[in-house]
């Protein structure tokens, strides 16, 4: 049986070797272990004890485990009983142990296994040989993924719900294609409603992209409870409650995702718990960037050193400029004059968080996790400074910057799948056909960079090479501006 399966195939592979002696090398290598296999087929097939069988392959087949080790297969007894059953009733599925090779064959597998990488090298045209080495290379990559998986340092969330344990590829796969072919250019969400329709065409791809982003994270072996049992939330459409009391996924058919697909809005489907923590989030950073400015640091890395070399006193000049100047920027808690800075630099708060008003400088910021003690601490070192600079002055307490104390709750807050599928808004594609969704990834990471895209006239005035015609008409006025 061996060689059934070897003969074919060898001789296609490496076409450039001469039959003659491949054969010939193959039928001394497994000849005679072939001949001894089928010796003993029928005394094999009929013992049902398994140490029987063992006794048996160890005193007839002495070779097998090192024949095993050739085919990369893990040598035990049950791998060995496996093996000569499937030479006999001729089935490559009852070998067990095997590491499967994503991009061949069982049969190639086979062949993998006892001519390793290099002994039989590919012989032809430098394409060829480049598609092998590519395709060894990434065969490298998939047999680590076992111990990377196994070793890596997955996050958790404080707050899930285990959802109904299903194949999640039969879920998710049907639900994508049922999205794409049932709503997308066929039905407009509801923002688009009352636009012009070549406009409407246009943002389209963008929400559809989007919403399939969110889709390919939402859907998977955990929920936030708060955001599905929450029947004010639209996300408790999208499933339901066995007898049991455990969740599942509505069918992708059902017409609950065709109903979140026009309304989709993320800010409207996350948890009421996420909700609050990420508005007190952008109070504290807006206040902390707020006080940078005030006293003049660019970020929180130098507050330690604003504390050693500044006197409260020099700084009650400016403390009066900055209260004036930013006073109509307040409003509940927020500084709107640096919330366009504000956003996630990395997916958990870290304990060497930097706040910055220099774009890019920004690190280890999240709005969505607990924060760390380190950071708050600054910010409450900052509000000390701030009141004495203030009482110095002489100048009114305002309501601006909230006391250390109310940002507290941020030190406990408790992670929820909100988090990934709406608040960073990860793509995941484990568990997802490739047919019919190849393009999807691209179409993911595109619609999420415009959709944050913002058009000024300043862009357009530097970027100029001419005049347009289009839906946006660009003419030049007398006094060389531009209007659109």
């Amino acid at each position: 049986m061996l060689g059934i399966i070897f003969r074919p195939i060898l001789p296609k592979i490496v076409p450039k070797i001469s039959k003659l002696l491949f054969f010939t090398v193959f039928d001394a290598i497994f000849s005679g272990f072939l001949t001894r296999v089928h010796q003993i087929r029928s005394e094999f097939l009929e013992l049902r004890d398994e140490q029987e069988k063992i006794s048996l392959l160890d005193e007839k087949l002495p070779e097998l485990s090192k024949l095993m080790e050739k085919m990369l297969l893990n040598v035990t007894e049950s791998s060995k009983i496996d093996l000569i059953s499937a030479l006999l009733h001729g089935d490559c599925d009852l070998i067990s142990n095997i590491k499967t090779d994503i991009f061949l064959s069982i049969e190639d597998e086979i062949k993998n296994g006892v001519f390793e990488a290099g002994r039989v090298p590919v012989v032809g045209n430098f394409v060829a040989s480049s598609v092998e080495s590519t395709r060894r290379e990434g065969q490298s990559l998939v047999n680590k993924r076992p111990q990377f998986t196994k070793n890596a340092k997955w996050y958790t969330h404080g707050r899930l719900e285990k959802m109904k344990k299903v194949n999640l590829y039969d879920v998710k796969s049907p639900l994508m294609e049922g999205i794409r072919e049932m709503c997308v250019n066929r039905m407009v969400p509801d923002f688009l409603q009352n636009v012009d329709k070549k406009v409407a065409r246009c943002y389209e791809p963008v929400h559809s992209g989007c919403f399939m982003n969110f889709l390919s994270s939402f859907v998977g072996n955990n929920v936030c409870p708060d955001a599905v049992r929450d029947t004010d939330n639209q996300l408790s459409s999208l499933v339901i409650e066995g007898s049991d009391g455990v969740l599942s996924y509505r069918s992708a058919g059902h017409i609950c995702w065709s109903k979140l697909y026009l309304t989709f809005n993320p800010r409207k489907l996350i948890c009421n718990p996420l909700r609050d923590h990420t508005n007190m989030m952008v109070q504290f950073v807006t206040s902390f960037k707020y006080m940078l400015y005030l006293f003049d640091i660019t970020s929180s890395e130098k507050v330690s050193e604003l504390l050693a070399t500044r006197s409260p006193v020099s700084l009650t000049g400016r403390l009066k400029t900055c209260i004036s100047k930013f006073s109509n920027f307040w409003r509940n808690g927020v500084n709107y004059a640096f919330l366009p800075s504000c956003g996630c630099t990395n997916n958990r708060n870290t304990t060497d968080c930097l706040i910055s008003l220099v774009n890019g400088e920004e690190s280890g910021l999240c709005y969505h996790s607990k924060i760390e003690a380190p950071i708050l601490q600054k910010y409450a070192k900052l509000f000390v400074f701030l009141n004495k600079v203030r009482q110095i002055a002489d100048f009114p307490a305002f309501r601006g910057v909230q006391n250390p104390h109310y940002f507290k709750p941020l030190l406990k807050f408790e992670t929820c799948p909100c988090m990934d599928c709406l608040g960073h808004c990860e793509i995941n594609l484990h568990n997802l056909g490739f047919r019919k969704n190849a393009v999807l990834p691209a179409h993911m990471v595109s619609s999420r960079v415009l959709q944050n895209v913002v058009f000024e006239q300043d862009v357009l005035d530097k970027s100029l090479v001419g005049d347009f015609v289009g839906k946006y008409e660009i003419k030049r006025r007398s006094d060389s501006h531009l209007y659109v």
